[in-house]
């Protein structure tokens, strides 16, 4: 690409940037840009290399680094830690370049040294501070999987090397819920798909919806078909290689991320193969940061689109309730707002995200112990002004997703001092919620307060329900984790206990065996089960009500037991309606349906 450039300068944050004029053509290999993640150990002293360019203490934990273009300038970022600093080097390749950081001046240059292999090249950056004894270089190898980066000191007393590695990483702004917008994709696509892999019962249909996500280890890339009970996941190291059995068949997949051609662009390229029966097709995904993504779908010389907009994730939906025990600071934020007359014990606050259509709802009933409820309607990173409580906010909404996804709102008093803002962090039990607003005396900091609000179960789900007809899949299945009493006529029942407990019930016809007869659970939280005094069983029971109300509960063998079975793990996601509800039963690579009805 030609790169030419008369006359630019740049200020930001107090850095300013001069760049002499000059014009280049120079081909950059997407493999250099991309956003990059420490990983612990390294060779070399990584926290004295960081003392001696005196940057901030979080850099020898972990510190997160950019290679970006916007325009004709490429970017070289460094983001440290949990702090708020950042360092940003703006450059172009091979030209001399300075960059002023309080009273230093900094003179610098970067090359890029590019292969034959387009998964493979290197840059080398040298920095030199002006009138002074301080000299850096900084040399990033770079490959599908992140980089290996070598940081070198000298001055006058000292040398330091450190050398450190990158995993690369798709940035928490894109990672999240995107749905597929029906009327917007390609009119070949359900014949593109239709030699795809699908579950059984499952299409590529219209509300279909991808989620990114990240573990400690793994991003995830999971597919969730129609109705959205049924889902693939794909666990994967960028760059990497991966294995997993689909329908009974060995796949092959391997996930690339690149930095787009704007830094909020991300490309996350997904290509499947089934070794033995030859099909193979490429998705790639074109993710506007916070926004939307675009999926191109490539099968042989077919191609085929997709237009998936951001949504909250199905874990975002439900109702929870505060619960005082579980709080900080939060009658000392709260004052401002309460009516004075009312106790927060009394009045408790319940907190609920639900949808109506493409509009998600925030409900909030006894805002801030006050009497009232709030329903605010709104869209993703889009503003909306409600009155709450007697005043009018503007509210902004957006989420960041990641390893713990937050949402972030903003309450702007319009015309008044009290705005405030509430970072809402999902867990499968509840949220945790942080507060800030600014003190009523100037000259003290602000008041942060934090509370926990505990999950709810549906109440569409309370209840009582009769089995129906037994497939010979789910006679399989029961039997494989040792449940054969399933396979019976089976009546369930839901019950709601006053300290936030829930207890499932099993029964079975007269003179049957009985494995289990009642579970008790608490959203969202792992406990254990003696089953007939022999082996122990480990469970977890997840609720979400987006467009649909869902209950997903993982039984584990406990290793530890006398007499422990071999099914390993199983799981079941239940979907329910007002008439009952479907269970989809999954043990390994089986998987097994069972209706429930709604027993009056």
């Amino acid at each position: 690409m030609m790169i030419c450039l008369h006359h630019l300068v740049l200020f930001c944050g107090g850095l300013l940037a001069v760049c002499k004029p000059t014009c280049q053509q120079l081909e950059v290999p997407p493999v250099v840009l991309g956003d990059f993640e420490s990983l612990p150990g390294g060779r070399g002293n990584i926290a004295e290399f960081g003392k001696a360019l005196r940057l901030p203490s979080s850099w020898a934990d972990k510190n997160i680094v950019q290679y970006y273009q916007d325009g004709e300038m490429f970017y070289h970022r460094f983001l440290f830690g949990n702090s708020s600093h950042v360092l940003s080097f703006p450059f172009k390749f091979n030209e001399p370049m300075t960059l002023q950081i309080h009273d230093k001046t900094i003179e610098y240059s970067y090359i890029l040294e590019p292969t034959s292999d387009p998964y493979k090249a290197a840059i080398f950056s040298r920095y030199e501070e002006r009138d002074g004894m301080m000299r850096f270089t900084v040399e990033s190898v770079f490959s599908r999987a992140g980089m290996v980066t070598t940081y070198t000191h000298a001055d006058v007393l000292d040398s330091i090397m450190a050398r450190r590695t990158y995993r690369r990483i798709i940035p928490k702004a894109a990672l999240g819920y995107y749905e597929n917008v029906g009327n917007q994709e390609s009119r070949n696509f359900r014949d593109f798909a239709a030699p795809l892999p699908v579950p059984q019962d499952a299409s590529y249909g219209p509300n279909n919806k991808v989620y990114f996500g990240q573990s400690a280890r793994h991003f995830v890339l999971k597919y969730l078909f129609d109705p959205e009970s049924y889902s693939y996941i794909f666990p994967f190291v960028v760059g990497e290689k991966q294995q997993k059995l689909v329908n009974g068949s060995n796949m092959e997949y391997i996930i690339d991320v690149e930095k787009g051609p704007f830094p909020n662009i991300t490309l996350i390229r997904a290509q499947f193969r089934y070794p033995e029966g030859g099909l193979s097709w490429v998705v790639e995904f074109t993710v506007l940061s916070g926004k939307s993504a675009n999926a191109t779908f490539k099968r042989d010389e077919i191609l085929a689109t997709r237009h998936f907009r951001r949504a909250l994730p199905l874990h975002f939906y439900g109702t929870f309730v505060g619960t005082p025990e579980e709080e900080a600071n939060f009658n000392e934020f709260n004052s401002v707002f309460q009516d004075s007359s009312i106790a927060l014990a009394q009045a408790p606050t319940k907190i609920r995200f639900y949808r109506n259509g493409v509009t998600f709802h925030h409900e909030i009933t006894n805002m801030f112990g006050m009497a009232e409820t709030a329903n605010i309607p709104f869209q993703l990173d889009a503003y909306v002004e409600r009155d709450i409580v007697g005043k009018t906010f503007k509210v902004h909404y957006y989420y960041d997703g990641g390893q713990e996804p937050k949402l972030n709102i903003a309450f702007e008093h319009v015309g008044g001092d009290l705005s405030f803002t509430a970072n809402y962090t999902f867990f499968r039990n509840g949220i945790v919620a942080n507060y800030q607003r600014k003190s009523a005396d100037a000259n003290k900091l602000p008041i942060i307060a934090t509370r926990f609000y505990r999950r709810q179960l549906p109440l569409l789900i309370l209840g009582r329900y009769v089995s129906e007809t037994n497939t010979d899949a789910f006679k399989t299945l029961a039997n494989g984790i040792f449940f054969p009493e399933l396979t019976t006529k089976t009546t369930i029942e839901y019950l709601a206990l006053p300290n936030g407990t829930y207890i499932q019930k099993l029964s079975y016809g007269s003179g049957v065996n009985t494995t289990i007869r009642e579970v008790s659970f608490v959203l969202g939280e792992k406990q254990e089960q003696l089953v007939n005094g022999q082996w122990m069983m480990e469970y977890i029971y997840s609720a979400w009500e987006g467009e649909r109300t869902f209950l997903e509960s993982v039984f584990t063998e406990k290793k530890d037991g006398t007499a422990v079975p071999s099914f390993g793990e199983s799981s079941r996601i239940d979907d329910f309606t007002a008439d009952g509800y479907t269970s989809v039963y999954t043990l390994g690579n089986l998987t097994a349906k069972r209706k429930y009805r709604r027993h009056v």
